[in-house]
């Protein structure tokens, strides 16, 4: 399977002349933090035998050709969204409302992409709320309501109790 960046605005890749992404030793080339132009087509960056890296907008990549081609293949989707953080950084993160309902939008699309056993880890972080010492409720209101989109249920795996991390949610 390929590598997805769910955060809408990918990063621009180091893509050599032919437009693979290769360096002569077969490796991909480093992805830089430079927002891509917005509207650009995802831009294949790496193939091997065992899957494809794409960069570029997510829900174009999985509304076009290469999105359907994935439909009901996959048996485990990861995604770790940007976190809701408070102040504005170069990629346009998202605050609020408009986060929560931005990162719900991919709920449908990504189910699409399970087998009918398949699972989905979303890695989001916490976020806190501005001027106050006080955790944010923005980021579990964002869960529920990606749950609710694409009517997904939550599951905790044995080897979540081990886990030291909180910000980390097998669904």
């Amino acid at each position: 399977m390929g590598l997805f960046r769910t955060d809408g605005r990918a990063t621009r890749a180091d893509i050599d002349q032919d437009g693979t992404g290769k360096r002569e030793s077969g490796r991909p080339k480093k992805l830089t933090n430079e927002p891509e132009k917005t509207g650009a087509p995802p831009q294949l960056i790496y193939e091997t035998d065992l899957g494809k890296m794409y960069c570029g907008d997510t829900l174009a990549l999985l509304a076009g050709g290469e999105g359907a081609a994935l439909r009901g293949k996959a048996q485990l989707v990861f995604t770790s969204p940007p976190f809701p953080l408070n102040d504005k950084k170069k990629y346009g993160n998202l605050l609020g409302e408009e986060y929560i309902e931005w990162f719900a939008g991919f709920a449908p699309k990504l189910k699409d992409l399970l087998t009918a056993d398949g699972s989905m880890v979303v890695e989001i972080g916490n976020a806190w709320e501005p001027g106050r010492p006080v955790m944010s409720t923005v980021v579990l209101k964002a869960l529920l309501r990606f749950l609710e989109a694409a009517d997904l249920r939550t599951r905790t795996s044995r080897r979540a109790r081990y886990c030291t991390r909180t910000d980390t949610t097998s669904i």
